[in-house]
């Protein structure tokens, strides 16, 4: 599978698994910070998929990378400070970024079968 093969099915994995829970399920949503990119203009980040759940418990925001994105970091440490769960769903490589207790790793990597 190519790696935009692989991040699908995780997404749709994990939506299937957050509406399992009865969240409502949102792709792509806001992210809460911004970055300057090389033609000095702010870029608000995006959230791969952000999950709202009932009776005002935190929403759930998740970034999925097939390697370390110190930028899917510094949006889920973002939306950890705002009180929503973070969680950061990485499938390939290793972890050479420190992840702050704030924020959950699952690495799914050895569950990803690597071709030949």
């Amino acid at each position: 599978m190519t790696s935009a093969q692989t991040t699908k099915l995780i997404t749709a994995h994990t939506q299937q698994w957050a509406q399992a829970q009865r969240w409502r399920v949102q792709f792509e949503a806001p992210a809460l910070v911004e970055r300057r990119v090389s033609n000095g203009r702010l870029y608000r980040g995006r959230i791969d998929v952000l999950c709202t759940r009932r009776w005002w418990r935190p929403a759930v925001a998740v970034e999925i990378d097939r390697a370390n994105k110190r930028w899917s970091l510094e949006k889920l440490i973002a939306e950890a400070d705002a009180g929503h769960v973070a969680l950061w769903v990485r499938w390939r490589g290793d972890s050479i970024i420190e992840v702050p207790p704030t924020v959950g790793l699952v690495d799914i990597r050895a569950s990803i079968q690597q071709p030949g």
